[in-house]
């Protein structure tokens, strides 16, 4: 995985984003690895996850199903990730879903 490329994706998506830092009670270690999780689902989700064995559409579409999934239940579902780290969970999917557009758009058009 390309860090820079993550944190740029990140970067820009907490740009536009109504980020709100606020105390969770999450331990900064957990935070960190949140925000790990959230980093990598973006690289996943915009086909640019590059890892052995698995082929980067697997990876997109589980990336897809993680963030559109409503889960309130498990630690590390995309609204608790999202929530601990100050993010809107319908913002950043709609974000997320603008990021995927344009980069598909500009995919087709130098295709």
């Amino acid at each position: 995985m390309n860090s820079s490329l993550t944190t740029n994706n990140l970067e820009r998506l907490l740009a536009g984003t109504p980020h709100t830092p606020r105390p969770t009670g999450v331990p900064p270690g957990e935070l960190a690895l949140m925000k790990a999780v959230l980093e990598d689902a973006i690289d996943c989700y915009l086909g640019r996850a590059k890892r052995r064995r698995v082929h980067p559409k697997i990876l997109e579409r589980e990336a897809e199903y993680w963030i559109q999934i409503e889960d309130w239940e498990a630690p590390f579902s995309f609204n608790n990730v999202c929530e601990a780290l100050g993010l809107d969970p319908d913002w950043t999917r709609r974000a997320l879903r603008r990021m995927k557009a344009i980069r598909t758009a500009g995919a087709q058009r130098t295709a």
